[in-house]
């Protein structure tokens, strides 16, 4: 049956929750990761020994993985202990790339060698099925059922870039469904809080520069609108506040960061006047405070940057950061007040009832890993309309009255449901056509 939990009430003398926020650093030559206490601003290097060429860290639950380029692997980290789970071996020549997450038990992994996209059983550690996509292809999103995915169309032969595209893959047949054209060489993408899909298009490094391509995922799939930022961005990270913030390299004097804004698509640091940190700017990440935090590979530091673009901390890691990603975890504390912990907000959907289609609205309370899903009277799963990691604010999402299938729904009484961690919100829907 379908549990609805509205609201967590804590009543009388028992637990507070405070939370302990860590960043975990993926230190591409030093083949290491580095713990960072944000607290405390503690630094704690080496903590684990990694594959070789680690290329991104995840964080799905509690867990933290880890994808090795050259290893052609995936670490399995327990993040509390700072020790190895479970590796699961992806076969030679194929570069894994990128990782994203469609539920527990379910990750797909872009291939830049192979150009493929491996589906991966995680709970067991097996490949279970391999997906054809474009040249090279680099960054992944899971969006309402389905990956989007960049192909760079890098040619390792003649060291030329061909069409950017992103394939577009049905998660529920594991089949591309469409290929949409975009600028030269999209490595990164994010989802904003507008339901539209961020491609940061890298450029050829000397004689195209960088665009970032806008793809509209709830309607069409076509470029919405292209914006020419320049430089050579390669990484995204959506800040609470809209901004778009980019890695953008700089590895002569200081690494550089250039920011847009996604509601109004206007640039407001560009290749002219980026923000400038250490040395190298590749991954970046942000936290529920519109914190930057910027990878400086070549300075062998994390910049931390404020909503005013000021760097407000400098930790110093091991060599190469690559990937960095926030951790916040709960502890308990007794406590003899009444405590409500609510971890996200789901509205009713308007309008309602509805006919063809109806706008899905709600919030979150900080950086979560959340689900959003219909079920019908008996429990059972229609649809699931978003799986994926997304940033404190206000999001919209449209659900069109189909299943995950395409099929159109009978008539009646809904339920839309949103989970993060333990933590539901339900919400009735109706449909009359």
């Amino acid at each position: 049956m379908l549990k609805i939990l509205p609201l967590v009430l804590v009543l009388g003398s028992v637990v507070r929750a405070e939370i302990t926020k860590t960043a975990f650093v993926v230190n591409n030559l030093a083949e290491t990761l580095s713990r960072i206490n944000l607290e405390t601003h503690e630094v704690f290097n080496d903590v684990t020994n990694l594959g070789l060429v680690p290329n991104q860290i995840v964080i799905y639950g509690d867990i933290g993985y880890v994808v090795n380029s050259e290893s052609n692997n995936i670490q399995i980290i327990d993040l509390e202990s700072d020790s190895i789970l479970r590796t699961i071996a992806l076969g030679d020549s194929n570069n894994p790339w990128n990782i994203a997450f469609l539920n527990d038990s379910i990750a797909y992994v872009t291939n830049f060698e192979s150009n493929t996209v491996f589906c991966i059983n995680v709970s067991v550690g097996e490949v279970t099925d391999t997906i054809y996509v474009g040249l090279s292809p680099a960054g992944i999103c899971i969006i309402d059922n389905k990956i989007y995915v960049t192909n760079t169309a890098f040619n390792s032969i003649t060291y030329e870039y061909g069409q950017g595209t992103v394939y577009v893959i049905d998660a529920t047949s594991n089949s591309v469904i469409d290929s949409i054209f975009v600028a030269t060489n999209p490595q990164s993408l994010a989802l904003d809080s507008d339901g539209e899909l961020n491609i940061v298009c890298t450029g050829d490094y000397f004689s195209e520069w960088g665009k970032i391509c806008i793809i509209d995922t709830i309607t069409p799939f076509v470029v919405d609108t292209t914006i020419d930022i320049g430089g050579s961005p390669g990484s995204i990270a959506i800040a609470p506040n809209g901004k778009s913030y980019l890695g953008a390299g700089g590895w002569v004097d200081s690494g550089y960061i250039y920011i847009f804004d996604t509601y109004t698509n206007e640039i407001l640091r560009g290749f002219d006047n980026p923000i400038l940190v250490g040395k190298g700017v590749v991954g970046v990440t942000c936290d529920s405070a519109n914190n930057i935090y910027s990878c400086n590979f070549s300075d062998n530091s994390i910049s931390v940057i404020d909503s005013n673009d000021m760097v407000i901390y400098t930790y110093n890691v091991s060599n190469g950061p690559q990937s960095i990603v926030l951790y916040e975890k709960e502890t308990g504390i007794e406590d003899k007040q009444i405590n409500e912990t609510i971890v996200c907000e789901l509205f009713q959907n308007r309008p309602n009832p509805f006919n063809q289609t109806t706008e899905i609205r709600y919030s979150l309370k900080s950086q979560s890993q959340l689900s959003i899903a219909i079920y019908d009277l008996t429990g059972s799963l229609v649809r699931t309309l978003v799986n994926c990691k997304q940033n404190f604010g206000f999001y919209t999402i449209i659900w069109d009255g189909t299943t995950n299938n395409g099929k159109k729904v009978q008539n009646g009484t809904y339920f839309c449901q949103i989970k993060v961690n333990d933590y539901i919100n339900t919400k009735k829907v109706l449909i009359l056509r």
